[in-house]
Formats: structure tokens, C-alpha cells, sequence
């Protein structure tokens, strides 16, 4: 008898426990929900920031952009006012970019140099681009003889009917023998043979002393020159400023509702003042928001849990006490 009863009581004991765990683990729960609740109000709270947008601008927005929109509403449906704005110069970077040119040069002749370097402008996004080029290549695309090649020249009297010019002499009797100083003439002047040819001299006059005091006499030596069409192309970089960009730059701060009231008398305003201050609290706050009322469910199911184990615990210590005072019973 005294095992079936030490079993009854241990049955119900067990079912006491659950049914107060089950009332603890609901309390958590509660307690749980109540804290995400409040999170979820204070991010919420706390995402009604200024609203800062920026954008570009070009040269035709420039004279617009001093009149920003006065409000802005997000996706959300948030309205927003504007509290301050500027428009800023950004300078453009100064960039390049590898520019190949292709020349002609058509009639070049001997004494003549193809340049070796060439300098390029040209207009890249409304801006003045600049750079120097480089020769890479050359070649020759034609030749010819052309015969309107003369030069003046003055010699100096070196002897009877003898002249002289850088070393070279040259009789008068032999000024039509261009074969006999055609040559020696070319590389007195700094010419090359191979681009002219001279075939006569002309006395342009009689003789005159100079400046110096020497006798001279002046002539015009004439012939044929070498003329030669050239393809070259050159290589380099440019560079060139990029316009200056302007970015344009609006601040928006949230509406706050406001609430539209009639202007009390001082008699009324007396009467609210105080449960206008109590409502405008903290307290009030954590009432209307519900945080107050749940805190209160969550103590009271603590204070019931708390009951139900004190109950629980005399039950048992009653039937403690009943159970010494049973006979024993022989089976």
C-alpha cells in the first residue's frame, strides 16, 4: 500500500513539475517577443536620418541647380525638407592617349631635313589636346630632277682673272666648265653631288672692292636639283585636360508630424498642463508603446509560477508528513 502511494504522489509530482516548466518556458517566450517588439521600435525610430543625395550637373543644369526641390519622399513614404545644399567644382583629371600621325612631304630637296619630331593639337572632348610626336619610320615615295636650282655666290680676286671661294679657285676662262669645279663648288657650299648637279656660272657684274678693302666679284651658279617625295610616321602621347565636372549636393531632413491644436485659455491650460507632461514622459511613452503592459503579463505569470510551485511544495510536504504516520502494511 505505502509503494502504491509514494508512486501516485511521485506521478502527480512529475505532472506539477512539466505543467511549471511549460508556464516558465512560456514566460521566456513572452519575454522574448517583447524584447524583438522594442528592437524593432527603436530601429525604426532610429532610420528617420537626413537624407543627403548627390548628383552631376552639366553646364546647362548649372543655372538651374540653385533651386533644389524643396521636399523629397523615399520608397518607404518618408517625406523629407530640405535643410541645406551647395554645388562644388570637381577639376578634370589630366589624362593621354597614344596618337600615331602619318606625314607627306612632297619636293624635298638635298639641303632639306625631314623633321624629327612634330607637335600635335587637336580638340578632344571640346579641350585642347597637346603633344610631341616622335619619328618611327620614313620612306621615300618618289624622285626627280627638277632643273630651277641657282644660288648666288662671291668670290674674291685671286690673281689675274683668278677668283677664289673657300679654297677653290676658278679661272675665268673656264667659268663655263662646270665639269672642271661642278663638284669641288658643291662641297665648298655644303651640298651633296648626289642631290645637285651645277651646270653653269654667271658674272653678275664687274668687279668692286668690299668693305675689307678686297676685290670682288659676284656670280650665280645654276643647275639641277634632286627632289624627293617623303611618307613619315610619327608617335607619341598627348595630353589634354578633362573639363571640370560639377556635383551638386542636397541635404534632407525628416518631417516631424506635428499636430494641429486650437490655443487653449489659461483656465484650461492649467487643467493639462500636468497630464500633457505626464503623457509626454518616458513613462507614458513605454505605456502607449505596450512595453509596460507586457513587462506587467510577464511578472504576474512569474508570480503565478512562483504560487503554483509553493503549492506544489506544501502538497508534498503534507503527504510527507501523512505518509510517516501510516502503519506499515504487510503485503
Amino acid at each position: 500500500m505505502r509503494k502504491w502511494i509514494c508512486g501516485k504522489w511521485k506521478e502527480n509530482a512529475a505532472g506539477v513539475k512539466c505543467a511549471v516548466f511549460l508556464l516558465l518556458m512560456m514566460e521566456l517566450c513572452l519575454f522574448w517577443s517583447c524584447g524583438r517588439a522594442y528592437a524593432a521600435q527603436e530601429r525604426q525610430d532610429g532610420n528617420a536620418r537626413n537624407l543627403v543625395i548627390t548628383r552631376q550637373l552639366d553646364e546647362e543644369e548649372l543655372d538651374t541647380a540653385a533651386d533644389p526641390p524643396a521636399s523629397w519622399m523615399d520608397e518607404q513614404g518618408t517625406e523629407y525638407r530640405l535643410k541645406d545644399w551647395n554645388v562644388t567644382e570637381i577639376p578634370g583629371k589630366r589624362v593621354s592617349r597614344h596618337v600615331a600621325r602619318r606625314m607627306r612631304y612632297d619636293g624635298v630637296e638635298g639641303a632639306e631635313r625631314i623633321p624629327e619630331s612634330i607637335t600635335v593639337r587637336e580638340e578632344e572632348t571640346g579641350e585642347m589636346a597637346q603633344g610631341l610626336l616622335m619619328m618611327k619610320e620614313m620612306q621615300v615615295l618618289s624622285e626627280r630632277w627638277d632643273d630651277s636650282f641657282s644660288v648666288p655666290v662671291t668670290f674674291h680676286a685671286y690673281g689675274a682673272r683668278e677668283y677664289e671661294l673657300g679654297g677653290l679657285v676658278i679661272d675665268a676662262a673656264e667659268a663655263e666648265r662646270a665639269d672642271l669645279w661642278g663638284e669641288a663648288l658643291l662641297r665648298t657650299l655644303g651640298l651633296l653631288p648626289e642631290a645637285y648637279r651645277l651646270s653653269a656660272l654667271e658674272w653678275a657684274g664687274e668687279e668692286y672692292v668690299d668693305e675689307t678693302g678686297q676685290i670682288c666679284r659676284q656670280a650665280t651658279v645654276s643647275g639641277e636639283k634632286l627632289l624627293r617625295d617623303y611618307e613619315a610616321v610619327y608617335e607619341g602621347e598627348v595630353l589634354w585636360q578633362e573639363p571640370s565636372v560639377y556635383e551638386l549636393r542636397t541635404e534632407y531632413e525628416p518631417v516631424e508630424e506635428t499636430s494641429v491644436f486650437l490655443e487653449p485659455s489659461e483656465e484650461r491650460v492649467k487643467e493639462t498642463a500636468a497630464p500633457q507632461e505626464a503623457e509626454n514622459g518616458p513613462l507614458w511613452y513605454w505605456v502607449r508603446s505596450g512595453f509596460v503592459l507586457t513587462v506587467a503579463a510577464g511578472l504576474l505569470g512569474i508570480a503565478a509560477g512562483a504560487a503554483v510551485l509553493l503549492i506544489c511544495w506544501l502538497r508534498q510536504r503534507k503527504r510527507e508528513r501523512q505518509e510517516e504516520r501510516l502503519p506499515m502494511i504487510e503485503e
